[in-house]
C-alpha cells in the first residue's frame, strides 16, 4: 500500500482581500555596484549602478508597480540629511513568480506575486558623509496582522553608502534569495536569508524595523506628492524615515511573527529560523551591515511580508542504497552477517512525526524499530522481508515502503606479490581473494594510479620508484564486493644508465645539459657525476659548462635508497672546439646626416669568414665594408666571425646618426612689394629645430612681432596686420633647441629699408 497525502493549503479568505487604496507592496530592497571613481575638474566622483527589487501582491485589486518611479539621494549623518539629486528608472516586470521554494506546498490561486526590477545610476562626489538612496510608495496590504494602520502606511526602500565605501569603490552585498511568501503554521521555518559579498567583507545580519513612507494624501484630500501622499516627492521628506508602528507588546521589529514564534536570525550567516503559531500576514525587516576591518561600508535594508497559513505536507517513504523494484518495494543486499545499517531518506523529513520498521526473518523470527534510521542484525543467510511506515498513526499522511532483503555469504579480497628489490623489473601480483560461494568473477586493480587492470593476476613494470599503493576490488558470484590495499616498497636501481646526449661536439664555452633517462630513479637516489674537467655534480640530471677546448670523458654512478648500485663510463664523450673572437670598429664614430658613408673594419681574431648584419635587415659577407643608413637615430650593427673549426662568435654594437641643421637670419629686408626680400625670415634646415621662439622690438622696447614656428615671416607691420613701420633698425631675440639638444639663444638687429 502506498498512501500519498493530498497537498493542500488552507487560507482565510480575508487574509488576501484588498481595498482600492493602492494596497499592493509586500517587500523589496536596493543594492549597488561601484563602477569606478572619476576625477572631474579636480573633484572625485564615484560612479554607482543601483538595482531595486520590489515585490507586489498581484492577486488583489491594488495598484500596479510604478512604471517610472523616482529614486532620491540624500547626504548626511545621523539626523541631519540634505537632498542631493534624483533620477527616474523604468520598470522591468516579472509576473506571477513562485511564492515558495517548498515543492510540498500547493499554493492556492488567491496567492500571486509580481517582481519588479529597476536599474539606475548616480555619479556622486566622494564625500566624508554617507549617502542614502531612497524610494517611497503607498501602500501596504490592509490585512497585515502585526502593524497599526497598514492600509495607510507606505513603504520606504533604502540603502546607505558610507564614506569608506565611496573611498574604496565598494559593492554592496546582495541577498541570495527572497523569502517564501507562504509559510506553514506550526511547522519549523528554516530559510537561508544570507547574502553574497564578492569582496569578502564582513556581513552582520539583524532584524530592523521596516520603514514607513507616504500615506493616503491624494486620495483622502491633500496632494499625492505630499510626504503623507501615495507617491511622495521624497526630496521634501529627507531621512531619518519613520518606522512602521508594531502592535505592542505582541509584535516588535525583533519578534515580527509574535513572541511565541521565536523567530531569530543568525548574525553571521543570515539563517532565519522559527515556528509560526498564528495565521496572518506579517511585515518583517532584515538589515545587512557590511564592514571592512570594523568600519561600516553599507547598510542594505529589506522589507518583506510573510503569509502564514495551515499546510498539509506530502510525505514519501524512502531509504538509501536500495534498488527500486516498483513504486512500493525496494531490494536491499548485504554480504555477511554483519549488522546492516539502513538510512532513512523519506520526504519531507520536517513533517514526519513517527517511524515504524518491521523485519521478518527466514527463521520465523521478527524485530521492530521506531527510530529514524535502523541497524538490523540478521540471524541467518538467505532471503528476508521487511517494511517501513512513516507517520503510521496519521491517516491520510502516511506512506509505506516494502523491503526484499538478500543476505549473501561474505567474501574477503586479498593478494600477494614478489619482486627483486635491486633489479628494475615487472612485479607479479597474484589474487588471493576468498568467497564462501567459491567463485570470484571480477577483479579491479589500481596500481598506484599509474595503471589499472581487470585481469586476475596482472604484472606491471613501474617507471618511477617509491612506495606504491596497490588497490584490489574483488567481486564474487553474488555481486558481493570487498577491497584491500597494500604498499609495495619499490626502489630498484635502473637496469642501465642512459644519458642524453650520447655524444657531443660543440664550441667553447659549451653549456651541456646531461639528461638522465635512467629509470626508475627519483630524488631519494644518490647520483654522482664526474664531468672530466675537474668538476662534479649530484643532481639527477645536470648542466655543466666546459670552458676550455679539449676532449672529455663522463662518469655516472647511481645508488638506490636500499644500497643497490649501478654506474657507467662514457669515454671521450665531449669534444669542445675553439671559436673566433669577433670585433670591429667604424668611422666616423659620430656620423651625421643620412647620406654619410660609414666604413666598418674587422678586428676579429682567428676568423676565416665574416657576416655583417645591419639593423637585422641587410647582410654583407666581407671583413671590411661600407654602409649608408637611410634614417637618423640609433642603428644596430652585428658581426658574426667564424673560426676554422666552424664555431662562430657574435658581437653587436650600436651607433647613432645625428641630424644636421643650418640656420641663417638676414640683417636687412625691404617690404616694398617688389617681390624681392619683402619679408624677414630664417633660411636653412629649419624643420629639425624645437622650442622655437622669436620676438622683435622697437629700439624703445615695444614688442611688435613674435612667433613660435621656425618658418616665421615678418612683413614689417605690427603683428603683420597694422600699419607699415618706419625705416630703421629693430631688435630681435631668438631661442631654439638644435637636433643635438643644445639650447641656442641669439640677440641682434635687423634693418628695415624701403
Amino acid at each position: 500500500m502506498n498512501m500519498k497525502c493530498c497537498i493542500s493549503t488552507i487560507l482565510l479568505l480575508t487574509l488576501f482581500s484588498y481595498n482600492l487604496k493602492g494596497a499592493h507592496l509586500i517587500g523589496g530592497d536596493i543594492t549597488y555596484v561601484c563602477n569606478g571613481i572619476q576625477n572631474i575638474n579636480g573633484v572625485d566622483f564615484v560612479d554607482i549602478s543601483f538595482t531595486a527589487k520590489m515585490y507586489r501582491d498581484c492577486a488583489g485589486s491594488g495598484a500596479s508597480l510604478d512604471a517610472f518611479p523616482t529614486f532620491y539621494v540624500f547626504e548626511g549623518e545621523d539626523n541631519d540629511w540634505t537632498y542631493v539629486d534624483q533620477t527616474n528608472s523604468s520598470l522591468s516586470l516579472e509576473n506571477n513568480v513562485d511564492v515558495t521554494d517548498d515543492p510540498c506546498i500547493d499554493v492556492p490561486p488567491s496567492v500571486c506575486l509580481d517582481v519588479g526590477t529597476y536599474e539606475f545610476d548616480f555619479l556622486l562626489p566622494v564625500s566624508d558623509q554617507s549617502y542614502i538612496i531612497a524610494y517611497q510608495r503607498c501602500c501596504r496590504n490592509n490585512t497585515i496582522t502585526n502593524i497599526i494602520g497598514p492600509e495607510e502606511t507606505g513603504v520606504t526602500f533604502s540603502v546607505t553608502i558610507s564614506p569608506k565605501s565611496q573611498e574604496i569603490c565598494n559593492n554592496s552585498p546582495t541577498f541570495n534569495n527572497f523569502p517564501p511568501a507562504v509559510i506553514c503554521n506550526g511547522l519549523p521555518l528554516a530559510f537561508d536569508h544570507g547574502a553574497t559579498d564578492d569582496e569578502g567583507h564582513t556581513i552582520v545580519y539583524k532584524f530592523c524595523a521596516p520603514l514607513a513612507g507616504g500615506g493616503l494624501a491624494g486620495i483622502n484630500g491633500g496632494l499625492a506628492t505630499d510626504c503623507d501622499g501615495i507617491t511622495p516627492d521624497v526630496a521634501n521628506c529627507p531621512p531619518p524615515f519613520e518606522n512602521v508602528v508594531f502592535k505592542l507588546p505582541d509584535f516588535t521589529a525583533n519578534a515580527p511573527l509574535g513572541l511565541d514564534a521565536d523567530l531569530s536570525i543568525n548574525s553571521s550567516t543570515g539563517f532565519l529560523t522559527g515556528v509560526p503559531t498564528e495565521n496572518g500576514q506579517y511585515v518583517v525587516g532584515i538589515c545587512i551591515e557590511e564592514y571592512l576591518n570594523g568600519e561600516l561600508l553599507s547598510i542594505v535594508q529589506r522589507d518583506f511580508q510573510f503569509n502564514v497559513t495551515v499546510c498539509n505536507i506530502n510525505t514519501f517513504a524512502g531509504v538509501a542504497d536500495g534498488v527500486q523494484i516498483d513504486e512500493e518495494r525496494v531490494q536491499l543486499t548485504q554480504c555477511g552477517l554483519e549488522t546492516m545499517f539502513i538510512e532513512n531518506t523519506s520526504q519531507d523529513e520536517n513533517n514526519i512525526e513517527a517511524y515504524l520498521w518491521e523485519f521478518y526473518f527466514n527463521d520465523n523470527s521478527s524485530v521492530s524499530f521506531n527510530t529514524r534510521d535502523v541497524q538490523v542484525e540478521f540471524p541467518t543467510l538467505g532471503f528476508h522481508t521487511g517494511l517501513m511506515i512513516i507517520n503510521p498513526d496519521i491517516a491520510g499522511c502516511s506512506d509505506t515502503l516494502l523491503f526484499d532483503i538478500d543476505i549473501f555469504p561474505e567474501m574477503e579480497a586479498d593478494f600477494e606479490f614478489e619482486y627483486d628489490t635491486c633489479i628494475a623489473e615487472a612485479i607479479d601480483f597474484e589474487d588471493a581473494s576468498f568467497s564462501e560461494t567459491g567463485v570470484i568473477t571480477e577483479w579491479e586493480w589500481d596500481l598506484d594510479s599509474e595503471s589499472q587492470s581487470i585481469f586476475r593476476d596482472p604484472s606491471y613494470l613501474f617507471e618511477t620508484p617509491g612506495l606504491k599503493r596497490i588497490f584490489l576490488k574483488a567481486t564474487d558470484l553474488n555481486g558481493c564486493v570487498d577491497t584491500i590495499s597494500k604498499t609495495v616498497s619499490y626502489f630498484p636501481v635502473p637496469a642501465a644508465v642512459i644519458i642524453e646526449p650520447s655524444v657531443f661536439s660543440g664550441c667553447a664555452p659549451a653549456d651541456i645539459f646531461f639528461n638522465n633517462l635512467s629509470a626508475p630513479i627519483d630524488s631519494t637516489y644518490e647520483v654522482f657525476w664526474d664531468f672530466g674537467d675537474g668538476t662534479f655534480g649530484t643532481n639527477i640530471s645536470e648542466v655543466n659548462t666546459y670552458e676550455e677546448v679539449g676532449v672529455y670523458s663522463l662518469f655516472v654512478d647511481i645508488t638506490s635508497p636500499l644500497g643497490c648500485n649501478v654506474n657507467r663510463d662514457y669515454p671521450f664523450l665531449i669534444e669542445v672546439l675553439p671559436k673566433a673572437n669577433a670585433d670591429f670598429s667604424f668611422t666616423p664614430e659620430q656620423p651625421q646626416g643620412i647620406d654619410q658613408v660609414i666604413e666598418f673594419f674587422d678586428e676579429s681574431e682567428d676568423a676565416i669568414s665574416w657576416q655583417y648584419i645591419f639593423d637585422d635587415e641587410t647582410t654583407i659577407y666581407q671583413p671590411n665594408t661600407t654602409f649608408v643608413f637611410d634614417t637618423l637615430g640609433e642603428h644596430k650593427v652585428q658581426l658574426i666571425a667564424i673560426h676554422p673549426s666552424g664555431c662562430p662568435d657574435t658581437i653587436t654594437k650600436y651607433l647613432t646618426i645625428d641630424p644636421t641643421s643650418s640656420f641663417f637670419l638676414p640683417n636687412a629686408f625691404s617690404p616694398n612689394g617688389d617681390g624681392k626680400n619683402d619679408s624677414f625670415k630664417a633660411k636653412g634646415t629649419l624643420d629639425v629645430l624645437e622650442d622655437f621662439q622669436i620676438e622683435i622690438f622697437t629700439r624703445n622696447g615695444q614688442l611688435i612681432y613674435s612667433a613660435d614656428q621656425s618658418d616665421f615671416s615678418w612683413n614689417g607691420r605690427i603683428n603683420n596686420t597694422g600699419n607699415s613701420l618706419p625705416l630703421g633698425v629693430y631688435i630681435f631675440q631668438l631661442s631654439f633647441v638644435d637636433p643635438n639638444d643644445n639650447k641656442v639663444t641669439e640677440k641682434g638687429t635687423i634693418t628695415l629699408v624701403r
